[in-house]
């Protein structure tokens, strides 16, 4: 994947930073990113067009909008180290010689060096930034899912993708998502979600990753309840309400401890 720009790494950890918190004044945010306010308002601007924060009276807010969600550029520089730390935990589900659908989740990405260095592996993605991640890996056989090309995912979607991932039965499918609200599952996207639903219908096992702020974010269109998932991997224990969903569905709950770095990292959120 071509690598973020100074500028695009800013706006990532800015975004990260309004998720974690749940809302920062600009001068909050000029420290933290140690650039001057003028520079915060003018990312802040862009993020605005983009419907990603909200701004009034200096005050930076997540965008209450659920029909939007972060670019795979954007993504890929949000919550680096929470996402790596996940890394042991999916290598250890997943074993040799397993087959593995994966979608375009950035939450995913950091465990395929570590997958794709025990081969034998099949992997069965619609996500170029997989493609690139383990398409010269030895003794990975790699299938890479065809459809409508999506530029702010990096990613084939549409009726021909799902067709495609209905020919396949995976051992395990990867995957995050956009937000967990309700005891569901969910994407801004009607296309994308019809996408993930294939995936997870052509899987014997199911896991979901998600850091916290999944759990504190809504959108639109539902992929899959809670409990379709065998797994859910996350940094921090959710709610009473989705702690019973695990017990009542056999969904075992894996909660990676946070390290102190990450505790207070910046760089924080999505899918």
């Amino acid at each position: 994947m071509k690598k973020l720009s100074a500028q695009e790494r800013r706006k990532a950890r800015l975004v990260g930073a309004v998720l974690e918190a749940g809302g920062l004044d600009v001068e909050e945010l000029a420290e933290l990113l140690d650039v001057s306010v003028v520079t915060v308002y003018r990312d802040v601007s862009q993020l605005v067009s983009e419907g990603l924060v909200s701004l009034g009276r200096g005050y930076v807010e997540p965008a209450e909008s659920t029909v939007v969600d972060l670019s795979s550029m954007l993504r890929s520089g949000i919550l680096t180290e929470v996402k790596e730390s996940f890394t042991p935990v999916i290598s250890e589900l997943i074993p040799r010689a397993s087959s593995l659908m994966i979608d375009d989740s950035s939450s995913c990405l950091p465990a395929l060096h570590e997958l794709t260095g025990r081969s034998p592996l099949t992997v069965i993605t619609n996500s170029l930034a997989v493609v690139q991640a383990v398409g010269r890996a030895p003794m990975v056989e790699l299938h890479c899912l065809g459809g409508r090309y999506s530029p702010w995912s990096n990613s084939f979607y549409g009726a021909r993708t799902v067709a495609e991932v209905e020919r396949f039965r995976a051992d395990f499918c990867l995957m995050s998502d956009t937000a967990i609200t309700d005891g569901a599952v969910y994407n801004p996207y009607d296309y994308v979600a019809e996408t993930k639903q294939a995936m997870l219908r052509a899987a014997q096992i199911r896991i979901l990753v998600a850091d916290h702020t999944k759990f504190t974010r809504r959108a639109l269109c539902k992929t899959a309840e809670l409990g379709d998932f065998d797994y859910l991997i996350t940094d921090v224990e959710p709610s009473r309400s989705v702690l019973e969903i695990c017990h009542e569905y056999n969904t075992e709950l894996i909660v990676v401890p946070r390290t102190a770095k990450q505790n207070g990292e910046d760089d924080s959120a999505d899918a």
